[in-house]
């Protein structure tokens, strides 16, 4: 609003086109595209403005880029990006990512350039190449193929070197003119040729950046412009820090206080050209100094996305590269759907299931390149996923080999929630000595709860922190969501080191307290084809109170179910897994209105015959 403030009326906007060579309507020169006003006008707009101009160059084979802010994105507005009248946006020419890779068929090499650092000989702006059978390649697997290269010996001058390991969330790869590059798009798309020298960028050690910018301080968080709300009006909030390895999750955290409280996972935070920020880790991590500027962008309504893809469509699933198995081979696979409505994540699994001859769903992690992995319980709609959209499946590595791979003992981290004015929940974190990473869930939380009974000093107080009983904890981990009591740490790949994040159910009195009265909940039918009594339908379960428990609430499910017997059937919600019988589901906090998941047992035959 700013910019169009600033920019009333006509005007506009200069876009200097590129020199091609034998081509007279590419000469370098500056055109001028008048328009009637800012408002609205896309990046997308422009290029069909272009378009004409130049008879007919195709908007996909256009990018416009300005010179601080890199390459425009189709979908956003000259204002948005506080273009002004007058400015010059620079044209370049993109051939469509199929066509390049016609005309640059493999195999061949790209050179990466490491970064020259004075001191160091495993970084002295040595140029190490990568053989490529394809251009198809990703940013992210070429980021994959850089990490293992980094660990092998490489000749640089006359010296050998041993290079050290940089994990692909430690690099930035950029190429002249572009900038930074995406980690999903492939070198193709950004008509990257073999034998070209991409740059690559390493992050500081998290360690070396927290000694260098110790002490508290404070991030300004830029909140996003939105007409309709008035809580969103593009300002910028400063939120104080006791340190920089506060993991962005826990921001987040923060930031939902000012945000009447949406979730974090509704958030995204983002800083100049590193993207969208992963959850488990730091500002540190990320080399985010005191008083930078990071930008909130919140996930738009899940009823716009819908609208903005009615029908039916597919999403694509990207699949990973397993040595020896050429069921994954990096493929990417069209899942077609009727419609997004309802699509949730398990059930995108589940269709996987079926594409990779059987491939458990609790073996798969579908992950978004900015969103990181999306918990099963939410809809394509509500993380914003369109129609063409390309996700990622990753695969968990065998509970056995993980064993093998990270062999103890060691510990993990567990931090404790933070609540005002309670000095036994200030954000604590608690490390947890372990033989073995074969421990369950369920003795983890064993274990905390012995801990929280005893005392533990955290900063310059000693405190005796109350009991928290086993079924009042819920374990998370970021990407995975909480965590199922029976399974390991090393089911869930969790490696010594990691830092698990410890929520507190509400007592159940006090959540009755504040969720008195009458109302309903939804129990969401399962879908079995044999069945057409259960097709998937959501009931409406009418309830006098929340402190009815499970199993009562099996008996009224039970009418719904032509008499199916209470002890036949389970009750999910969200990450809490099966609900128990004897609590109510006050104790388990779930409000009225909420959508519980119903399982059936299988007959007794079908597990005989798997077993």
């Amino acid at each position: 609003d700013d910019t169009l403030a600033n920019n009333e009326g006509s005007g506009s906007i200069k876009v200097r086109f590129p020199v091609v060579e034998g081509n007279a309507n590419f000469n370098g020169q500056i055109v001028d595209v008048p328009l009637d006003d800012l408002k609205e006008v896309t990046i997308a707009m422009l290029k069909a403005r272009i378009k004409d101009d130049t008879g007919g160059l195709a908007a996909n084979e256009q990018k416009i880029s300005d010179p601080f802010l890199g390459i425009l994105p189709d979908d956003r507005t000259l204002a948005f990006y506080n273009i002004n009248f007058g400015d010059i946006l620079d044209l370049s020419l993109l051939e469509p990512e199929d066509e390049f890779l016609v005309d640059n068929p493999g195999p061949g090499d790209v050179k990466v350039q490491f970064p020259l650092v004075a001191g160091d000989d495993n970084l002295n702006g040595q140029v190490v190449t990568i053989p490529l059978d394809t251009l198809e390649v990703t940013i992210a697997s070429l980021k994959e193929q850089i990490e293992k290269i980094a660990g092998d010996s490489a000749t640089v001058g006359n010296k050998v070197l041993v290079l050290q390991m940089y994990d692909t969330d430690e690099q930035r790869v950029s190429y002249p003119a572009l900038g930074y590059l995406t980690n999903m798009h492939t070198l193709a798309y950004y008509n990257i040729a073999y034998g070209a020298t991409l740059q690559l960028t390493l992050l500081e050690p998290e360690a070396d950046f927290l000694e260098d910018n110790p002490g508290s301080g404070s991030v300004k968080v830029k909140f996003p412009n939105v007409l309709s709300d008035a809580n969103l009006n593009g300002q910028v909030v400063d939120v104080p820090l006791d340190t920089l390895a506060i993991t962005i999750t826990a921001l987040k955290a923060l930031i939902k206080d000012d945000l009447d409280n949406m979730p974090a996972n509704e958030q995204r935070l983002s800083y100049h050209n590193l993207g969208f920020l992963e959850g488990e880790h730091t500002l540190a991590y990320y080399n985010i100094p005191m008083g930078s500027t990071l930008q909130l962008t919140l996930l738009e309504p899940e009823d716009d996305t819908l609208a903005n893809n009615e029908g039916s469509g597919s999403i694509k699933v990207r699949f990973p590269v397993v040595e020896g198995n050429a069921n994954f081979n990096g493929q990417i696979v069209d899942v077609p759907l009727d419609d997004l409505k309802e699509v949730t994540i398990a059930m995108l699994k589940a269709r996987i299931k079926d594409d990779t001859g059987g491939l458990a769903a609790n073996e798969q992690k579908i992950s978004d390149p900015f969103l990181g992995i999306l918990p099963d319980d939410r809809t394509l709609a509500f993380y914003n996923i369109n129609f063409g959209d390309i996700l990622d499946l990753s695969l968990l590595e065998p509970e056995d080999e993980f064993l093998v791979d990270n062999p103890g003992p060691g510990d993990v981290k567990v931090q404790f929630p933070l609540v005002a004015g309670d000095d036994n929940l200030n954000g604590q974190v608690v490390t947890i000595p372990l033989d073995t990473l074969e421990v369950t869930i369920a003795s983890l939380k064993e274990q905390i709860e012995k801990i929280a009974g005893d005392s533990a000093t955290v900063g310059n107080k000693v405190l005796v922190l109350q009991m928290y009983d086993t079924d009042e904890q819920r374990v998370s981990y970021p990407a995975l969501g909480y965590l199922t009591n029976m399974h390991t740490l090393a089911y869930y790949n969790i490696a010594y080191g990691a830092t698990l994040q410890l929520t507190l159910l509400e007592p159940e009195a006090d959540f009755l307290e504040d969720n008195p009265g009458s109302g309903s909940v939804k129990v969401k039918f399962p879908n079995v084809l044999s069945d057409a009594n259960l097709n998937g339908q959501v009931v409406d379960v009418p309830l006098d109170t929340l402190a009815i428990t499970i199993t009562a609430l099996k008996a009224l499910i039970k009418d719904d179910l032509d008499n199916m017997p209470a002890n036949e059937q389970r009750l999910s919600y969200h990450n809490l897994g099966f609900l128990e019988g004897e609590h109510t589901l006050a104790y388990y906090n779930i409000p009225m209105g909420s959508t519980l998941q119903l399982t059936l047992l299988e007959p007794e035959d079908d597990t005989l015959a798997n077993n």
